[in-house]
């Protein structure tokens, strides 16, 4: 099923809505949804336009950290960090994605030193 929302496609998985309960929730999954969005288009805005400072993708990671654990919460999900996924995504992101998308439920996370988000710098 999709869902559009003040102009913004959103894919929301019917099956799973029923078998967690979580239709009465359903607006705070869209929220959610559509914050990650956005902070996903400023990090890629930030990056194509050769502003993205390390200071800056910490940041953003940290936001998008806390709107999972929100989005989680709204889907009736414990809230574990191991299973966030939307920051692996994030455009100019250096790390290994199919590395760190096969550690999902691991508290492990590869990173690379060059990455703008993730690597703690020099």
């Amino acid at each position: 099923m999709e869902i559009i929302y003040q102009g913004y496609h959103i894919p929301i998985n019917e099956n799973l809505l029923n078998e967690m309960n979580a239709w009465e929730r359903l607006g705070d999954i869209i929220k959610a949804r559509i914050a990650i969005n956005g902070l996903m288009l400023d990090a890629k805005s930030a990056y194509e336009n050769n502003i993205l400072t390390r200071e800056t993708g910490h940041v953003i990671v940290n936001a998008i950290e806390r709107m999972e654990f929100k989005l989680q919460e709204a889907w009736g999900f414990s809230q574990d960090a191991s299973y966030h996924s939307y920051q692996d995504r994030l455009c100019g992101c250096t790390c290994p994605w199919l590395d760190n998308r096969e550690r999902y439920g691991v508290d492990q996370r590869i990173v690379s030193g060059d990455c703008p988000y993730h690597s703690k710098g020099e």
